[in-house]
């Protein structure tokens, strides 16, 4: 985990690993709600997807550069500073992610397997 500053203001939070990578063919689909690469039963697949709603929903992003058998880097930058309009933007896909609009973790209902 390293923290910065960035030339635009902003927090610039990275987290990295030296795991197994994500594949070319999922990297573009990590951010799409309820996306999993899991067997059906062992996760949501909205862990990412929420953490870019929240990110985008304080004016900030989140991305992710990854190599199959070196690695991930996820990043999260965040203004130190509200903009003058706080308005709440809709979440900005980076290049290759998907474009579905984040869910509102507020009014989802996940099953819990005890039905």
């Amino acid at each position: 985990v390293t923290t910065d500053v960035d030339e635009l203001g902003r927090a610039v939070i990275e987290i990295a690993d030296t795991g197994a990578g994500i594949a070319p063919h999922v990297l573009p689909r990590v951010f799409e709600p309820f996306f999993t690469t899991r067997p059906v039963g062992e996760g949501t697949g909205l862990g990412l997807s929420i953490v870019r709603h929240v990110a985008s929903n304080h004016h900030g992003e989140v991305s992710v550069d990854s190599l199959e058998g070196v690695g991930s880097t996820f990043t999260l930058s965040l203004p130190l500073h509200p903009p003058p309009s706080a308005a709440p933007t809709s979440a900005t896909p980076t290049s290759g992610a998907a474009t579905a609009a984040a869910p509102d973790p507020t009014n989802l209902l996940i099953p819990t397997g005890d039905q």
